[in-house]
């Protein structure tokens, strides 16, 4: 039995890892024959799972206890960046083993992991208890992993070829990048941001291996590399209720949970990688242009760029845009676009009295911007209280004026500047409009 089933560890990629982060796979070889006799070992990447025991079935949490087994090994020499468990419906792989067939994979978990000092030479043996049955009762059989050497001394980025992506793949990968101007011009911050997310299966690569021309994009501006806010990798795998993210995802195809092996023969788990690069002017002398970052040439991928315009994000078609086109507007100009919105009514209507001071008076009061924006519809309503609330009771007068409060609130506010951040700006503007339509036809038949 202990001839075939055992544990088995792979790096994903080059075994020069450095002291960089790189992922290894950890799966369960066996013959089919044995698999079917034990049932599989789903129930190994799942917790609360009833075993006999010494007579009487007791809860036993299985991938708990393989999550500590794991931490306990490498704890020395190695740190654990992220691990993450595969679906424990998760199909196996028909393999061959020293040349011979009727073997099966089944992946368990992939590991994120990182050497601690550049004498590691291998990666520490792995030991999981297997339970099985004979004649006596329960038996437990320690598997044990295989040896697996890796040169910590250097790193595949440390040779000729500078990508150190070259030996680390990385598949289906996704990179979106935010480039925010709006603090550009303010007096005291003028940062400009770029918030940057990558995901795919593998090891997602380093911000210096995954854009190329984020440095220089900004002319007049370099990255605060102090400021610098970059998350750990993460391991995209199960939940705590042993439901996989993927089937949550695409209920309606559960073939789609499942990891399968990608075109080298490896079972990888997605991972995802955020950072935020704040660039803040030098000494040289700004251009009002930013040349918007490219997908490094080495990999391969989507890369889809986003900037803010005011509240809103749009996307990047060009290679480069004005730097002042998307900054906030300065607040004189902000404060003197609402005193005009409130003047040019009133002019408007001084020309109008000197012909009709009845029905055309009310129609310059009543006119709406042509542009309905948060702050338009505001505006439009503070003019409607000060000149038609004569026409209204009491009642209605405290509602104009609650809804007006309403939309300062609901657009204007702190919480809804932490909510524009976490929405990336896309926040409806439904309900400004709908307010101010609704008053402007009560007002009208008023």
């Amino acid at each position: 039995l202990k001839n075939e089933i055992h544990l088995h560890l792979t790096i994903d990629g080059s075994d020069q890892v450095g002291m960089d982060e790189f992922g290894v796979l950890l799966s369960l070889r066996s013959t089919a024959a044995i698999g079917r006799e034990l049932g599989g070992f789903g129930q190994y990447l799942q917790n609360n799972v009833y075993s006999y025991i010494g007579g009487k079935y007791q809860p036993i949490n299985f991938r708990d206890r393989l999550q500590k087994s794991i931490e306990m090994a490498f704890r020395d020499e190695l740190e654990i960046v992220n691990l993450g468990f595969f679906d424990s419906m998760n199909p196996p792989r028909s393999i061959q083993v020293n040349g011979k067939s009727g073997w099966e994979e089944k992946p368990l978990c992939y590991m994120v992991l990182k050497a601690k000092t550049p004498s590691v030479d291998r990666l520490p043996l792995l030991q999981m208890d297997v339970n099985t049955m004979d004649d006596s009762g329960m038996v437990v059989l320690p598997v044990h992993s295989n040896s697996v050497a890796l040169d910590a001394t250097r790193s595949a980025s440390s040779g000729t070829d500078t990508s150190a992506m070259a030996s680390r793949p990385i598949y289906d990968l996704s990179v979106s990048q935010v480039i925010d101007t709006r603090e550009s011009t303010m007096q005291k911050e003028k940062c400009i941001r770029f918030e940057i997310s990558a995901t795919g299966r593998g090891i997602v690569p380093s911000i210096e291996h995954l854009l190329s021309g984020l440095e220089g994009s900004i002319p007049g501006y370099s990255i605060n590399k102090e400021k610098i806010e970059s998350e750990a990798i993460q391991v995209v795998g199960i939940e705590a209720n042993n439901k996989s993210i993927a089937t949550s995802l695409n209920a309606s195809n559960e073939s789609n949970a499942y990891m399968s092996v990608d075109s080298d023969g490896l079972f990888r788990l997605p991972t995802s990688r955020k950072w935020v690069i704040r660039f803040e002017p030098n000494a040289v002398t700004p251009e009002n242009k930013v040349v918007v970052p490219k997908l490094s040439s080495r990999l391969n991928g989507s890369l889809r760029s986003e900037r803010f315009v005011d509240m809103d994000l749009v996307p990047v078609i060009d290679e480069s845009f004005p730097l002042h086109a998307t900054s906030r507007v300065p607040l004189p100009v902000f404060v003197g676009g609402g005193i005009a919105s409130i003047l040019i009514p009133i002019l408007g209507w001084s020309v109008l009295r000197r012909r009709n001071r009845g029905p055309m008076l009310e129609d310059a009061m009543l006119q709406l911007p042509k542009d309905i924006t948060p702050f338009s519809a505001i505006i439009t309503l503070q003019r409607f209280a000060k000149h038609f609330g004569s026409k209204l009771n009491n009642h209605e007068r405290q509602q104009l004026h609650s809804d007006i409060a309403a939309l300062e609130k609901k657009f204007f506010s702190a919480e809804t500047n932490e909510q524009s951040v976490e929405t990336k700006g896309m926040i409806d503007t439904t309900a400004a409009n709908e307010t101010l339509q609704c008053w402007h036809k009560v007002l009208a038949h008023a």
